[in-house]
């Protein structure tokens, strides 16, 4: 996979990071399915999907992107 640069946390200005986890962690059991969080290392905010591209995505878009 190419690297893609984590913006850092819109609240604490911390660099996002990546990491596996599972949709039971978060309280939810959808057949113990994995996947991809990326998100604040201080937990400001947290972004999920089912492949590691797509919360990367999620974290590094920002509401005034259209306008930029």
């Amino acid at each position: 996979m190419e690297t893609v640069e984590l913006k850092r946390c819109p609240f604490c200005g911390a660099l996002g990071r990546v990491r596996d986890t599972t949709i039971q962690e978060q309280g939810t059991v959808v057949n113990g399915n994995f996947y991809k969080m990326c998100g604040c290392p201080n937990y400001c905010v947290e972004m999920f999907g089912f492949t590691e591209k797509e919360a990367i995505e999620k974290w590094n878009r920002r509401a005034d992107d259209e306008r930029n």
